[in-house]
């Protein structure tokens, strides 16, 4: 078994994540569910080449919560 490369930041994360559902799976897209008021996450989707396609209100306890969906879309399938 390969041993796993040693991933130190949420972008190495987020790039690997990406490029295992697009190479392994072969993914269509690949979507990521951010609160509004969570900027870091939203910089790691951006640089990682997604943008917001949609958004929506999640009601919990109570309490309004938007979240922004971000997507990037596999280049390799047309």
């Amino acid at each position: 078994k390969e041993p796993r490369p040693f991933i130190s930041s949420p972008s190495e994360a987020a790039m690997a994540c990406k490029a295992y559902a697009f190479e392994t799976l072969r993914a269509e897209r690949v979507c990521s569910i951010i609160r509004d008021t969570n900027l870091a996450s939203q910089r790691v989707a951006q640089r990682n080449g997604m943008t917001v396609v949609d958004s929506f209100v999640k009601h919990y306890y109570g309490i309004d919560m938007p979240h922004l969906v971000f997507e990037v879309k596999n280049p390799d399938l047309k």
